[in-house]
């Protein structure tokens, strides 16, 4: 595994072992991808791969517009959103 979570670049598509799950970064600059996990992710494991530096207790996890318990397991093209428990205004 290149991260914890994310696939390495040489497993194949299409790989049973994979998931594909729709990524919402919503702290800073913010992106959304589609981004491949291995089978048995959790949001915690998610968001320690796309936010190595963040604490997780910091951010609000929400699957498929949900609150997302920490030990749930993604599935097949859930949307996972990550946004800063702290509103930040000017």
């Amino acid at each position: 595994m290149s991260q914890l979570g994310a696939p390495d670049p040489d497993d194949a598509p299409n790989n049973p072992g994979i998931v594909n799950i729709h990524v919402v970064n919503n702290d800073s600059g913010g992106f959304a991808e589609r981004k491949e996990f291995r089978q048995g992710t959790t949001p915690e494991q998610l968001f320690r791969a796309v936010c190595p530096n963040g604490a997780s207790n910091d951010y609000v996890i929400r699957v498929n517009r949900s609150r997302a318990e920490r030990d749930y397991v993604l599935q097949e093209n859930d949307r996972v959103s990550i946004t800063s428990a702290e509103l930040k205004g000017d």
